[in-house]
């Protein structure tokens, strides 16, 4: 299985919560009708907290395929061009991001979605290793999550073979019982994150979001 991230902007002139309520209100079902799609989550932003800078997306999609054939008919098939026609009704088209990569669950793979999620994306330090990127980021998670309340922990690591230029190397994705959880556990993430990544890391942007999950 494999997941695509897409990290969407708003179109000049349109709001946070005009982007979010087309999104998933009208983009939603072009997203459904892709032939292959495995799962779809919607994750929309929430306010900034303590430790954080705002992200430059507002919104985070997840597409799951089982493999990147799947992932390239789906992107090939009729459905995609309706899809991208009504993207353009509420985002901008030159400004977004995209990671294809591979899930690993670190903590709670049997619960269930909660409404608070940390999405952190991850590039190395020029002259450093991808795989030392991924060995850092791979071994101080777990520890990390279990420390700040998260109940379930993923890394995500890009694919080397993907199609589109990606925006990051490693995704860092944390889900919080509630709102209040994130927002308390996020400030202690983000100065445990930030000494594990001293010296690998290039930097990192970070999302507090309300996942919705869609199949």
């Amino acid at each position: 299985m494999i997941t695509r991230f897409w990290l969407g902007t708003r179109r000049e002139g349109r709001t946070r919560a005009a982007f979010s309520a087309h999104w998933h209100g009208v983009h939603a079902r072009y997203g459904l009708a892709l032939p292959g799609l495995r799962a779809y989550v919607q994750n929309h932003r929430l306010p900034t907290t303590a430790g954080t800078t705002a992200p430059t997306f507002d919104g985070c999609s997840e597409l799951d395929f089982d493999d990147l054939d799947a992932m390239q008919a789906a992107f090939a098939s009729p459905a995609l061009a309706a899809a991208d026609d009504d993207e353009r009704r509420f985002a901008d088209r030159d400004r977004f991001g995209v990671v294809v990569a591979e899930r690993q669950v670190l903590l709670g793979a049997e619960t269930v979605d909660t409404p608070a999620r940390l999405l952190c994306f991850i590039r190395r330090l020029p002259g450093r290793s991808r795989l030392e990127l991924i060995e850092v980021v791979g071994a101080s998670t777990l520890e990390q999550a279990r420390a700040v309340g998260a109940t379930r922990a993923e890394i995500l690591t890009a694919l080397d073979q993907a199609p589109e230029p990606q925006a990051a190397e490693v995704v860092v994705s944390l889900w919080f019982p509630t709102v209040a959880a994130l927002t308390v556990g996020v400030p202690r993430w983000a100065v445990a994150s930030g000494e594990a990544l001293a010296g690998v890391a290039f930097g990192r942007e970070i999302g507090l979001v309300h996942p919705r999950r869609l199949r």
